[in-house]
């Protein structure tokens, strides 16, 4: 493995690793810095969640 993927894979971990600080999740735009434009969650409850515009995710659909 090269310098240049270690170095990608490494950010990638401490990303993740961001997103699962509580004071991160408190703060939307700092998880909106984090998340792809294209990210798609799905929640505990079976939700899916999108991001719309500058907004942290939002329901899309429900009831699987």
């Amino acid at each position: 493995m090269t310098d240049e993927s270690e170095r990608s894979i490494r950010a990638a971990i401490d990303g993740e690793m961001l997103l699962l600080d509580p004071e991160v999740r408190a703060s939307p735009a700092r998880v909106l810095e984090l998340l792809d434009t294209d990210f798609t969650e799905i929640g505990d409850s079976g939700q899916r969640k999108i991001q719309v515009g500058g907004e942290g995710p939002r329901v899309f659909r429900t009831g699987f």
